[in-house]
């Protein structure tokens, strides 16, 4: 897969992380971080490359989820530091 293939999909998912990380994170900056990591880490992730429509949007909303949960979990850890 090229370059410009991988952008171009990722493309196609980056409004639908940036609408799960808003809907999880309530709050615009935190969750356009969150989702740019995510579309960072699909774009590492081979699994994503190698599934269907259904299962990259499946592992989009997964890799998100948990990177705004990491997000909520370091920011608590903070507050208590």
């Amino acid at each position: 897969m090229n370059l410009t293939y991988k952008i171009e999909t990722l493309r196609v998912y980056e409004g639908f992380c940036y609408s799960v990380c808003l809907a999880l994170l309530a709050e615009e900056e935190p969750a356009a971080g969150a989702a740019q990591h995510t579309l960072l880490e699909l774009y590492s992730d081979q699994s994503f490359w190698s599934g269907d429509e259904q299962a990259r949007q499946s592992l989009a909303y997964r890799t998100a989820a948990r990177l705004c949960i990491v997000l909520r979990q370091h920011e608590c850890r903070q507050k208590l530091a």
